[in-house]
């Protein structure tokens, strides 16, 4: 179990993919991770929440609707 939020930040940083770690509210864009893998389609899980298994449900979920985006180099891409 994780111990409470201190802030929608806080949440944002336990996404289960590095890449929509994004939030942005009047004059403050928070995105920890940058935004290129965001711009290039990649999906990385995100190791502050390692869960491979609800990693790989969302990717293959994500994929189903956007079929151009593909997983990060360090973990392959399975599809063709």
């Amino acid at each position: 179990m994780c111990p409470p939020l201190a802030s929608s930040a806080e949440g944002i940083d336990r996404f289960l993919m590095l890449e929509p770690c994004v939030g942005v509210r009047p004059g403050l864009v928070h995105a920890p991770n940058g935004l290129s893998g965001l711009h290039a389609g990649t999906l990385t899980p995100n190791p502050k929440t390692p869960h491979r298994r609800l990693f790989e449900a969302k990717a293959a979920s994500y994929r189903d609707r956007w079929a151009w985006l593909s997983l990060s180099p360090e973990h392959g891409d399975t599809r063709s």
